[in-house]
């Protein structure tokens, strides 16, 4: 009995073996290579943004899906000749590295191109907002400033002309910085607060629904640590839900922050605070 148990098996076990080893290998295991080797963004001013946020593309070959690819880096295809590639920027959402997306505001970059058997192809995508979007939040502290507590000045670490800044010390301990004029924000869509920011101390970010003047709801939305060293990042915040939760006539959003006990002095700049839906 086991030994007809045991050859059964076998006999199966050579099956799977054949039908494993019958199976087709895309372009006989030969491969081309594509290198991501470096990604640029310009806004919508036309002007080249150093510091994008996008971390990653997501790559397709002729349909085929390899997922995000972190930059620089190379990838192996097993395919060559005339291919249409895709390239999607790629973000980490709310600032969480292990929520990365294709963002949804920027284009496709499509290439129609030829892979080489064995060679590298270089590609370096420039990626611009897509057509139709709209910008019901668009702040850069060069001639206006539609927060409370921030003033519009050079910050202590250069980004691009000015920032809205505060700073913290034994005069200002606690702070909040709001927006001035609220804002109509479509519900049932996908939108996105982005932006810049550069810091030496945390502070929280919010969000207020209003009617008529009046407050319906106060929301937590993220809390942002310090930067290293005070450089600056870039903020991708997914506050759909929050939006078609509150669902109210207009929107505030704010920051709140408290000077570290530890600390004698701090500082917290942001810059192109964007409100992005289509």
């Amino acid at each position: 009995m086991r030994q007809s148990f045991f050859l059964t098996t076998l006999y199966f076990l050579g099956l799977t073996l054949g039908f494993t080893s019958c199976q087709e290998v895309p372009n006989d295991g030969l491969p081309s290579y594509i290198k991501i080797n470096q990604v640029s963004f310009f806004n919508e001013d036309g002007v080249i943004d150093t510091l994008s946020g996008i971390y990653d593309v997501w790559v397709q070959v002729e349909g085929d899906d390899r997922g995000a690819i972190g930059w620089p880096n190379t990838i192996a295809v097993l395919t060559e000749g005339e291919k249409l590639i895709l390239l999607e920027p790629g973000i980490y959402k709310n600032g969480d590295f292990l929520q990365r997306e294709v963002y949804p505001f920027y284009d496709i970059v499509q290439i129609d191109t030829t892979l080489t058997l064995y060679d590298t192809l270089v590609l370096n995508p420039v990626f611009t907002y897509a057509q139709g979007i709209q910008f019901s939040l668009r702040e850069t502290f060069e001639v206006s400033n539609n927060f409370s507590n921030l003033n519009a000045e050079s910050p202590p670490i250069p980004l691009s002309g000015k920032a809205g800044v505060i700073h913290l010390n034994s005069s200002l301990t606690n702070a909040e910085c709001a927006m001035l004029s609220a804002v109509g924000l479509p519900s049932g869509q996908r939108i996105f607060l982005e932006m810049h920011y550069s810091s030496t101390n945390d502070f929280a970010i919010g969000l207020r629904g209003e009617e008529n003047g009046t407050v319906l709801a106060d929301a937590f939305v993220y809390y942002a640590p310090p930067t290293q060293d005070g450089r600056w990042e870039k903020l991708y915040l997914d506050v759909s839900n929050d939006i078609g939760q509150i669902d109210a006539e207009s929107y505030r959003f704010y920051i709140q922050t408290s000077l570290y006990p530890d600390l004698e002095n701090s500082f917290i700049a942001i810059d192109n605070v964007k409100l992005v839906h289509f």
